[in-house]
């Protein structure tokens, strides 16, 4: 992280620094490997429930604060920035931000193309793609090992190597061909996840760092690593082939850094990674690399140039948000507990605030599109596809009787509301402009004296909803006495 944030805030100091991204999915991949296969000994089966409710309750609501405080930002983006930041922020919130920036052929290396305070969601979005696929094999791997007459674990280690050679190869092609969009490809990247889970599936079996293991080929292995790390960050520009084969050198440092710190208990490293203050960044990683780009983005838009004061005081920000975010977005809802027997609420909050990171998205483009009856999902997705989608989405919430009247309500309010394109005002004149009805129209028409059948009329709808909202007997009673026609007649003027 420490990496990212100096190539973005000083670019000219550490111009390879971007390698910290790659050193990152090495890391997410030993961490996530190592998880399933500890649910995988513990339960015997891959729990994808649990996996992907540990993964919401620590990724999403931290990702969505970050993405609301930005589009409440936008105003202080030049105008021309704005429509291209809202629909960004859409494609932040579907994890889909490093599909859309290929599509778009930005290249992440320049710097000369406008950035987005958004963009930066590419790696998340790798990474959230990625937690989709691999519990899915581990669970192939489960389900393959019993025939193949193999260990589970066996099995998912060549399931994982035959994935990272063949993603590595294309990754190596589609950098010499098209480097903007290996750059932000999932399957160009997928290898160094696999890489780290590779390892993750290796070492797996050995409960604690060994003391019995050689200790200076160990330390030796780490401070190459370390080396192989620094290097990169040193060496690399915005010129370097990336991923390529140039993403080896830093993949296989973190690899080499893992391995040393699994297989033996103490090395020279453990005295630079364990210091207290790298141990709090690592604590706060997570929200530091979130919230940095968005306030470099937006004081960069405000100042000209970017001072040395300018750029501690990014530095600065950005801890702090990190710090309140860790303190009170992300702790709460990581050690939030959720019922065993109601698995399906942490996924119903997942989908709370997607769709009101969408409503932001959607409200910042309405506000900056040049036709107030367009929104982003038209522009994107086109007209008939966004109805036909919303359709389809208010029809499957009809659909779902389990839900409680209230949350069903909610939810087909929210449907219509995103989902639904936006009318434009309609211009009336005054041949045509005709009284809209008052409020107190309908009670009103109690209290004017009115004979025969419109005076039944207003007191059988009356009583109609006062039994329909307290459903007493009595209320029915008088239903039946004052609403038919008959006694309407005999019923003395209000």
């Amino acid at each position: 992280m420490l990496l990212v944030l100096a190539y973005h805030v000083w670019p000219g100091v550490v111009p390879g620094g971007y390698v910290g991204v790659d050193v990152f999915f090495v890391i997410s991949g030993y961490l996530i490997t190592g998880v399933l296969l500890a649910g995988v000994q513990a339960e015997g089966r891959v729990s994808f429930a649990g996996f992907y409710t540990r993964r919401i309750k620590r990724l999403l609501p931290a990702a969505t604060c970050v993405l609301l405080a930005t589009a409440f930002c936008t105003p202080f983006l030049p105008d021309s920035r704005r429509l291209a930041t809202a629909i960004e922020i859409a494609a932040g919130t579907l994890y889909a931000e490093n599909i859309w920036l290929a599509h778009q052929a930005r290249d992440y290396l320049a710097a000369d193309d406008p950035a987005s305070p958004v963009q930066h969601y590419w790696s998340l979005s790798v990474e959230e793609q990625f937690y989709i696929v691999w519990p899915m094999l581990l669970w192939l791997a489960v389900q393959l090992a019993p025939r193949a007459r193999v260990r589970p674990k066996a099995m998912f280690g060549a399931l994982i190597g035959t994935l990272l050679v063949a993603t590595l190869a294309y990754g190596i092609w589609l950098t010499a061909t098209a480097s903007s969009q290996a750059y932000f490809s999932t399957v160009a990247r997928a290898w160094e996840l696999a890489l780290g889970g590779m390892w993750a599936a290796r070492s797996s079996e050995r409960s604690a760092p060994s003391t019995r293991t050689a200790r200076w080929p160990v330390s030796a292995l780490g401070i190459g690593g370390v080396l192989g790390i620094g290097s990169a960050a040193l060496l690399f520009d915005s010129q370097t082939p990336f991923p390529g084969y140039a993403a080896l050198l830093p993949t296989l440092g973190a690899c080499a850094i893992i391995a040393a710190g699994s297989l033996t208990a103490r090395w020279p490293g453990d005295a630079l990674l364990c210091n207290p203050v790298l141990q709090y960044i690592g604590d706060r990683s997570y929200s530091l690399y979130l919230w940095h780009w968005p306030v470099l983005v937006l004081i960069e838009a405000r100042t000209r140039d970017l001072t040395a004061s300018h750029r501690l005081l990014i530095v600065a920000i950005s801890l702090a948000l990190a710090h309140a975010t860790k303190r009170w977005v992300e702790d709460p809802c990581r050690s939030a507990s959720f019922a065993a027997n109601d698995a399906r609420r942490p996924f119903a909050l997942a989908g709370l605030s997607i769709v009101i990171s969408l409503s932001a998205a959607n409200f910042v483009y309405q506000i900056n599109a040049p036709d107030p009856g367009e929104s982003w999902g038209r522009t994107v997705l086109g007209a008939r596809a966004l109805e036909q989608a919303g359709y389809d989405f208010r029809r499957s919430i009809r659909s779902c009787r389990r839900l409680r009247t209230p949350a069903r309500t909610l939810l087909q309010a929210i449907a219509k509301a995103v989902t639904r394109p936006p009318l434009a005002p309609r211009r009336r004149s005054a041949l045509t402009a005709r009284r809209r009805p008052s409020s107190r129209s309908r009670w009103s028409a109690i209290r004017t004296p009115r004979t025969g059948f419109q005076r039944s009329r207003s007191l059988r709808s009356s009583v109609t909803c006062a039994c329909s909202a307290s459903r007493n007997q009595a209320a029915r009673s008088r239903f039946r006495w004052y609403g038919s026609p008959t006694m309407a007649a005999r019923t003395p003027s209000v």
